[in-house]
């Protein structure tokens, strides 16, 4: 995933590729615009964790408003469930139990989400 800047942090369009890069496509579907972007990880696949998590690659991304998430291919879904502050600026994923731990401006700085049983 690569995001486009028209200025200073803001960007205006998010592109993937599935093939090591030779090809890249929209991929930001769903997002506002403009918007931070400030983090992106990937989730391994339940079966990978030995979890019910998930049942495919999940992906994440911090921005300026909340933490948003998609699988490979959909379009972006807000996900603020618990969130005090949307200002997102870390994201990391426990790979043993599929938790997901979002580090915000303030608010408390560190909130987690663990993917309900699908």
């Amino acid at each position: 995933m690569v995001p486009t800047a028209p200025g200073f942090g803001q960007f205006e369009a998010l592109f993937g590729s599935r093939d090591g890069g030779r090809s890249w496509s929209a991929a930001g579907a769903g997002l506002p615009v403009p918007i931070h972007i400030g983090d992106l990880v990937t989730a391994p696949p339940a079966a990978a964790t030995g979890t019910q998590a998930r049942p495919s690659l999940a992906l994440y991304l911090s921005t300026d408003q909340g933490v948003f998430t998609a699988e490979p291919g959909q379009s972006w879904q807000p996900l603020a469930e618990g969130l005090e502050d949307l200002t997102v600026h870390s994201l990391a994923v426990d790979p043993a139990t599929g938790t997901l731990y979002a580090g915000t401006e303030r608010a408390g700085g560190l909130f987690s989400f663990t993917p309900p049983p699908p």
